[in-house]
């Protein structure tokens, strides 16, 4: 066993740890608000990229969408869509209307590529 490789740690990546991508999912969904014409304050702005990071740390939402949606991944997606238009400050009835379409939106034009930073130890 002398020559075994001992495995000393294990490092998952979440969230940008050691890689990002960019643009950032929540930069090209604020700047699609934008051009269709909605204002989102700073504060929403915050507030909704918690949120983001929130649902997906196994939060409630996320397993009750899990059990509701399974493998319908633009009823997912849509939903997702709707959740976090409501965290930017989108009423929630404007919210269920626009979700449908800004979800196909963001399958269409969300296409981050992947920056490694300059000072991550590659093995």
């Amino acid at each position: 066993m002398d020559d075994a490789v001992k495995i000393k740690a294990v490092l998952f990546d979440l969230d940008g740890t050691l890689f990002h991508y960019h643009p950032t999912s929540g930069e090209v969904f604020l700047k699609h608000l934008k051009e269709i014409g909605l204002q989102v304050s700073e504060e929403n702005r915050v507030c909704a990229e918690h949120w983001v990071h929130l649902y997906f740390a196994h939060s409630d939402e996320i397993q009750a969408d899990d059990r509701e949606f399974g493998d319908d991944q633009q009823g997912f997606w849509a939903n997702f869509t709707r959740r976090r238009l409501i965290a930017f400050g989108v009423p929630p009835l404007q919210a269920l209307e626009m979700a449908p379409r800004f979800s196909e939106y963001m399958s269409e034009n969300y296409k981050p590529g992947i920056h490694v930073p300059e000072n991550a130890r590659v093995m």
